[in-house]
């Protein structure tokens, strides 16, 4: 069993064969918002208390975890919507030019609407 708690404005996938099976805050790309819950190192405002959320599951031997920030895993979310498989082309980056060129790449790539496929954010990604 694993255990996870959500403070910011990352998102877990867990991966099995290939396939998300599991994700954590978020489900969907439209949950991803400018206004995550932080913790700050100043005061807390009135209007914002800090808040988390708490999810667990099992894995299982040969299962993937991506922890990536919100403007990647918002992308890795559109991709799987799109019915691609974002997890083979993260996987396929091997050395930090390769994801610095990736994310410059999504970055300048725009969809239908003229709306960049990779929000101009911070990016980083672990997988285990």
């Amino acid at each position: 069993e694993f255990a996870a708690l959500a403070i910011g404005d990352s998102c877990l996938f867990q991966v099995r064969d290939g396939k998300m099976i599991w994700s954590f805050p978020f489900a969907t790309s439209e949950e991803f918002n400018s206004r995550p819950w932080l913790l700050s190192s100043l005061s807390p405002g009135a209007e914002r208390e800090i808040a988390a959320q708490g999810a667990h599951g099992v894995w299982q031997p040969g299962d993937l975890f991506f922890l990536m920030t919100d403007a990647l895993a918002c992308w890795t979310m559109r991709r799987l919507e799109a019915g691609d498989d974002p997890f083979a082309t993260l996987l396929a980056i091997d050395m930090v030019a390769a994801f610095e060129a990736f994310v410059t790449e999504q970055r300048a790539a725009v969809n239908g609407e003229g709306v960049s496929l990779l929000k101009n954010d911070d990016v980083t990604m672990v997988m285990y």
